[in-house]
């Protein structure tokens, strides 16, 4: 069953391998016997025994080898993904790429201590706090963020990334493709590949992702779901217009594909008088079509509380559900616990409020300090109207790895967008969520210079 002798081998006979194993022959032919009373083996007259090439209908070339272990889809990180997370914590160099924003930015230790306090006295561990996080979501979410969805629509996750990681496992099959938006950090990921999940991209122009890219990759690649952030899209930071929205429902309903909409940055929009578009969960009024994956951003980069949610047709919720029991991916209690307060005292106001100022003052100084340096126009960029990140291009031919180790030489830590699904192509994130702002104008003094030297 290892499939050290394959499907369609012939056996020793009973006396050859009686005498292999030192056994009495008697043994051998109760065991032969055993194999063939279940399928695995035959016996043909004046030839011998083989192995059977089926059993039940099954193919046994299909049972479990190592060989097939091996040549499992699980893709290897590539060497410029794997660089950039042995730095991910080094002490001697200026993060500017992780968008984990600091635990003091994001919620004071006061304020920390304030939520543990207030559900100190009730808090069970034996008590299931989903029901009531998705009473306080389906009013904040329709207070906040213009969505109006049923209870029975709605699943509390453990952030994005296990969100995604939830639909993907459910609702997709080996050799199954999907379209992502690129760049996008799903590409630094192996939530697809390791699942034998084919990737391809929609690219992101000025405007956004062009809706009728869906027509050429369905057409080329039959994909089964696109993956689109409509929110601050990388690297043009913006926003899809509802518009473009309504196209994509169109097409992708016209194809029957599935639309996984992600945001990430929707709560930390710094213009509180602009409006952003409806999300394309809103839009879909047949609600047929969209699986809404979002998180707070004060909660989801605050590691100890780490709390998103999965809005989606309640079919669809049924089978992640299950998917999610079945795993063991439900979030931790004591965060639900932590998130219904957050959010349904509204201690979310403030802090979400004061966190949008600091990046927005962050940002400012990212965008002064490259202007200072780009005399000679070696780089432009747009102006971040959201989010923790600006998605820098370097107007001059560049490699990925060579910049990324020459910006580690100089005590930086950068992101190329080769770690993004979109290598060589000059594009730089450039995150100012982690490093402190007394020193942030240095991190991009040192990353300027770096550029204009290579």
């Amino acid at each position: 069953m290892n499939g050290t002798i394959l499907p369609g081998s012939f056996l020793p006979t009973n006396r050859e391998l009686a005498t292999q194993l030192n056994v009495d022959r008697s043994t051998i032919i109760s065991a032969y016997n055993h194999l063939t009373s279940i399928g695995l083996i035959e016996s043909i007259p004046r030839k011998g025994t083989i192995v059977k090439e089926t059993m039940w209908g099954l193919s046994l070339k299909d049972l479990f080898t190592w060989s097939k272990i091996k040549s499992r889809n699980f893709t290897p990180s590539d060497p410029l993904l794997l660089r950039y997370k042995e730095n991910l914590s080094n002490p001697h160099v200026l993060n500017l790429s992780d968008g984990i924003v600091t635990p003091e930015d994001l919620m004071p230790e006061g304020v920390y201590k304030e939520i543990l306090q207030s559900i100190t006295n009730t808090f069970r561990y034996d008590k299931e706090y989903g029901e009531e996080f998705k009473d306080v979501l389906l009013e904040h979410l329709d207070k906040h963020c213009g969505i109006r969805v049923r209870k029975n629509q709605v699943i509390p996750s453990a952030g994005i990334h296990k969100s995604i990681n939830l639909v993907v496992s459910s609702l997709l099959n080996e050799g199954d493709t999907v379209a992502i938006e690129c760049p996008s950090w799903l590409y630094s990921t192996n939530i697809f590949s390791s699942k034998g999940i084919r990737t391809v991209k929609l690219d992101i122009e000025e405007e956004g992702i062009d809706p009728e890219q869906i027509y050429q990759l369905y057409k080329r690649h039959r994909i089964k779901m696109i993956f689109v952030n409509p929110t601050f899209q990388s690297p043009s930071t913006s926003v899809l217009s509802v518009q473009k929205k309504k196209r994509i429902l169109e097409i992708c309903k016209e194809l029957e594909i599935g639309i996984v909409e992600y945001e990430a940055f929707r709560n930390l929009s710094f213009s509180s008088r602009k409006k952003l578009s409806p999300t394309l969960f809103s839009l879909d009024e047949e609600n047929q079509s969209v699986i809404h994956i979002a998180d707070h951003g004060d909660l989801s980069f605050y590691t100890l509380c780490e709390i998103g949610w999965i809005l989606a047709p309640q079919m669809i919720i049924d089978i992640i559900n299950d998917s999610t029991f079945q795993q063991r991916l439900q979030p931790q209690n004591i965060n639900l616990a932590m998130a219904t307060e957050y959010l349904g005292t509204g201690l979310w106001k403030a802090r979400n409020q004061d966190l949008k100022i600091k990046l927005h003052a962050r940002s400012k100084i990212v965008l002064n300090t490259l202007k200072k340096y780009n005399q000679n126009s070696t780089f432009s960029y747009a102006i971040p109207q959201g989010g923790h990140e600006l998605w820098c291009k370097i107007n001059k031919p560049i490699n990925d790895k060579q910049l990324f180790e020459k910006c580690l030489q100089h005590g930086v830590l950068i992101s190329p967008s080769g770690i993004y699904g979109k290598p060589n192509e000059g594009y730089v994130k450039l995150s100012f969520a982690l490093c402190p702002a007394d020193i942030l104008e240095e991190g991009i003094r040192r990353f300027c210079e770096t550029v204009i030297e290579a």
